[in-house]
């Protein structure tokens, strides 16, 4: 912990050389698109990904909100699409937005951070689906989750 000027107690985080510490405030969907290793990101190798995996931090009262927007990146006109994901009551919900779908993205896995309880059952549209839990950290791998309709993810935790 280091103290700042203005006599506040600022904790200091290790960031070794080949890693970057991120920080996420609570009640944050980060959708993130992974590049293959060795390779640097482009527009158009980002557009052509279809897998999304969705991190979810949840706030204090257990809800998060988040976006995805997508369009070519470099004209006025292209055509945009979003899907927009919100946590409410221990369910994530995810909705194509009305300015356009995002025609053939997955969301891949699903990382819920800031659950009280421990998970017993996870759920897609209220069929059970794969899950694990670790170091309180939820992952769940949903089936279909197109984000060009309406699905939900509900888990249970004692």
């Amino acid at each position: 912990e280091v103290e700042s000027a203005a006599g506040e107690v600022v904790p200091n985080y290790p960031a070794p050389i080949h890693t970057i510490p991120v920080f996420a405030r609570g009640g944050s969907i980060i959708p993130i698109v992974r590049e293959e290793e060795g390779t640097t990101p482009t527009m158009e190798s980002m557009l052509a990904r279809s897998d999304i995996s969705l991190h979810v931090y949840l706030c204090h009262m257990g809800h998060a909100n988040g976006r995805l927007f997508v369009d070519d990146g470099l004209t006025v006109d292209s055509p945009a699409h979003e899907a927009v994901f919100k946590v409410r009551n221990s369910t994530l919900y995810v909705v194509p937005s009305d300015t356009g779908k995002l025609p053939g993205k997955v969301v891949s896995v699903v990382r819920v951070a800031g659950i009280t309880g421990q998970v017993t059952m996870v759920t897609q549209d209220g069929a059970p689906i794969p899950f694990s839990w670790e170091n309180g950290i939820l992952a769940a791998l949903p089936e279909n989750g197109l984000t060009d309709r309406s699905w939900t993810i509900k888990w249970s935790d004692e």
